[in-house]
């Protein structure tokens, strides 16, 4: 056998805690090595001596000389020819009752008004002809309540004039405006329902349009929810004062089953790149490798109650506590591929985020609405971020928000671009999958399925169904 450079699989190694781990980029599998076996890998190719090659055979890194780096092409083409929707956004409220000091829309979310039947039931009817299997319409504003009576003829349209009964509802609420109606409503429909909601900061930045404080109204509104949705989550945005710590306890004192709380940041391209944003991901690279610690031992120990505080936090345990699983499609979400948004005038845009925004717009629902390989959103970012050329997620990593990536990492650009992430989003993302191949694999077995029972029986008692 020729023992050629060119002719090793790509990989990668890393420590955590004095363990050692290696990644192989292609298949994303990952095993736990020898501190021996981790510095001569770590040293490759200055050591490629015959103690390298008998490693290189143990774990399979002896490829066949093709260009691997050339498979993410071949892999991202594969999934477009079998591409299918499978999420539409209405904006049905361009308008909100609140006046939220961070509010990513300005209150008016791109534009203005109320969306009408006349414009939600052709932006349905092209959906669900072209969706594929769990289709999910999801109800955005502003203040998506504002307008109930629209999404009460848009769930009934489709399950009786339609028929079609597979079909999921997502809406996103400040909670204000709920009624003994809606919740009789919601009960008979998959209605997957979140409330934003930031604890005692919602005192100072989440007031209603006339300047009155909204915390008692929602903190009431929130108990009702719980009867009907004991798995309701509640959603907390940092800004300013806000501490993470604190909007994730006061989340949990409210009732909700799991919290997410992520840093303020902007809708509509403002050309200032959101610090908040850039802090918020420097906190997380610092508290993630201690809560993780704390979790192995709290499932070593078969302590619920730290195991019950470290799962609530959702956005932890997406990126860590479920273990590394590398997204099979290289998204991050379906912005402008399998997802599309439409707006109060039936204008499309590739997502809720990018609505008014103009140079982004990809037409009209009245023309009708044909997914395009041809848009910038079709392009995967590891084949335009020179970032992620070496990086070794490149084969997993679908990219930050797009919009994100738009409106505030690129901003300051003469040209800004959805490809361009914030680098602390890089690194906390390289980090959460240091973590989350650590975690995994330094449970048991045995650890790992006790773990499993206790979050799929929790889960179950909340939603009433198994994970």
């Amino acid at each position: 056998m020729e023992k050629s450079v060119k002719k090793i699989k790509p990989f990668y190694v890393f420590s955590v805690d004095g363990s050692f781990y290696l990644l192989k980029l292609i298949s994303n599998r990952y095993f736990s090595v020898s501190s021996e076996e981790y510095n001569i890998l770590l040293n490759f190719p200055e050591i490629s001596d015959d103690g390298f090659w008998n490693i290189a055979e143990k774990y399979d890194l002896v490829g066949d000389g093709k260009p691997y780096d050339d498979l993410r092409v071949v892999r991202w083409n594969n999934i477009y020819e079998n591409k299918k929707l499978n999420c539409i956004e209405l904006m049905i409220a361009q308008e909100c009752n609140m006046r939220c000091e961070y509010c990513y829309g300005d209150s008016n979310f791109g534009g203005s008004g109320f969306m009408t039947f006349e414009t939600a039931k052709p932006a349905i009817d092209v959906f669900l002809t072209s969706a594929g299997d769990g289709p999910t319409v999801s109800f955005f504003g502003g203040e998506p309540l504002l307008n109930f009576p629209l999404i009460r003829q848009v769930m009934e349209y489709i399950r009786f004039t339609l028929d079609r009964e597979d079909v999921t509802y997502k809406i996103t609420t400040n909670g204000a405006l709920i009624t003994d109606e809606m919740l009789s409503f919601f009960r008979d429909y998959p209605v997957d329902l979140s409330v934003s909601f930031d604890g005692r900061m919602q005192h100072k930045y989440r007031h209603f349009a006339g300047g009155s404080d909204s915390y008692d109204i929602v903190s009431e509104n929130i108990k009702k929810l719980l009867k009907v949705y004991p798995g309701l989550v509640g959603r907390g945005t940092l800004y300013g004062e806000g501490d993470a710590e604190e909007m994730s306890e006061d989340l949990r004192a409210a009732g909700f089953y799991k919290g997410y709380v992520s840093g303020a940041s902007g809708c509509l391209p403002k050309g200032v790149v959101l610090k908040e944003k850039q802090i918020r991901y420097r906190e997380l690279m610092k508290r993630y490798p201690e809560i993780t610690r704390n979790f192995l031992d709290a499932v070593r120990k078969k302590d619920t109650k730290t195991i019950r505080s470290v799962t609530f936090d959702a956005e932890y345990m997406e990126a860590v506590g479920y273990g590394y699983h590398p997204s099979p499609v290289m998204m991050s979400c379906g912005c402008g591929r399998t997802l599309f948004a439409v707006d109060t005038k039936g204008d499309i845009y590739p997502c809720h985020r990018f609505v008014g925004t103009e140079e982004m717009k990809l037409g009209n629902i009245a023309d009708g609405f044909e997914q395009t390989g041809k848009s910038v959103f079709s392009e995967h970012i590891t084949f335009h971020n020179p970032e992620c050329k070496n990086c070794f997620l490149r084969f997993s990593c679908g990219g930050s928000c797009l919009h994100e990536n738009y409106s505030d990492a690129s901003a300051d650009l003469e040209n800004p671009s959805i490809h361009v992430p914030f680098p602390e989003f890089c690194s906390f993302r390289r980090l959460s999958a240091q973590l989350a191949i650590h975690l995994f694999l330094s449970l048991t077995r045995e650890e790992r399925l006790w773990l499993r029972d206790i979050l799929q029986n929790e889960y179950k008692s909340k939603n009433g169904k198994q994970l």
